[in-house]
């Protein structure tokens, strides 16, 4: 399976709050990938973002069905099928799931939340990410997000974002302005320097960009 690597957040002249540039994705099936499955396979049924989804079952990944049967480009290939890196997390009925190392057929009937279905928490994790400085390149982003807020959801007193990190590789910005982000979010007392302020520059990336 090809993968398209870059940063999920390109440069643009949008200045718009983060709140207002998560790009819609439309959960219409790509034809191409459907004429590469076998006509006979049988289809499973699933809840993307609230929304109700059938594919065919032809043995393929959750990411595989996600990146490039939906076109939903916010999960991200880094390391498939390794399930190492951390990108291509999403939410499962709630709780953080590597999609790569994951079979389409095992979500059947459950329902799956990418970056686009977080709603509101999107927009907070997306200031939070940029008035810290956690996010460089981005391409590990949207998932270090579902995963704090899989954790967040679960009890955000409870849980221990340093431990939650380590399912994902960052190769930019270290942890600290990671860890900075979630206690803006999450409001843990976990010691940590309070977060900077969040600039109005025009050239911050975009939450949600294809890549």
């Amino acid at each position: 399976m090809s993968s398209q690597r870059g940063a999920p957040f390109p440069e643009s002249g949008d200045a718009s709050p983060p709140s207002r540039r998560l790009k819609p994705v439309s959960l219409e099936p790509n034809s191409q990938e459907v004429g590469r499955l076998h006509a006979s396979s049988p289809e499973i049924a699933l809840h993307v973002n609230d929304r109700l989804v059938t594919a065919p079952d032809g043995g393929a990944s959750l990411l595989w069905l996600l990146r490039e049967f939906l076109g939903i480009r916010s999960v991200k290939d880094g390391c498939s099928p390794q399930g190492q890196c951390g990108a291509c997390t999403v939410l499962v009925d709630g709780m953080p799931r590597v999609s790569c190392v994951t079979p389409a057929r095992r979500v059947a009937g459950r329902r799956v939340t990418t970056l686009e279905g977080l709603g509101g928490a999107a927009a907070e994790w997306a200031e939070a990410f940029c008035s810290t400085g956690a996010s460089q390149c981005g391409f590990c982003t949207p998932g270090i997000i579902l995963r704090f807020e899989g954790l967040r959801r679960k009890s955000s007193s409870e849980g221990d974002p340093r431990r939650a990190l380590a399912a994902h590789l960052c190769r930019c910005t270290g942890w600290q302005t990671i860890l900075e982000a979630w206690e803006e979010v999450a409001g843990a007392d976990d010691g940590l320097p309070p977060p900077a302020t969040c600039s109005d520059d025009s050239s911050l990336p975009l939450l949600g960009e294809d890549s």
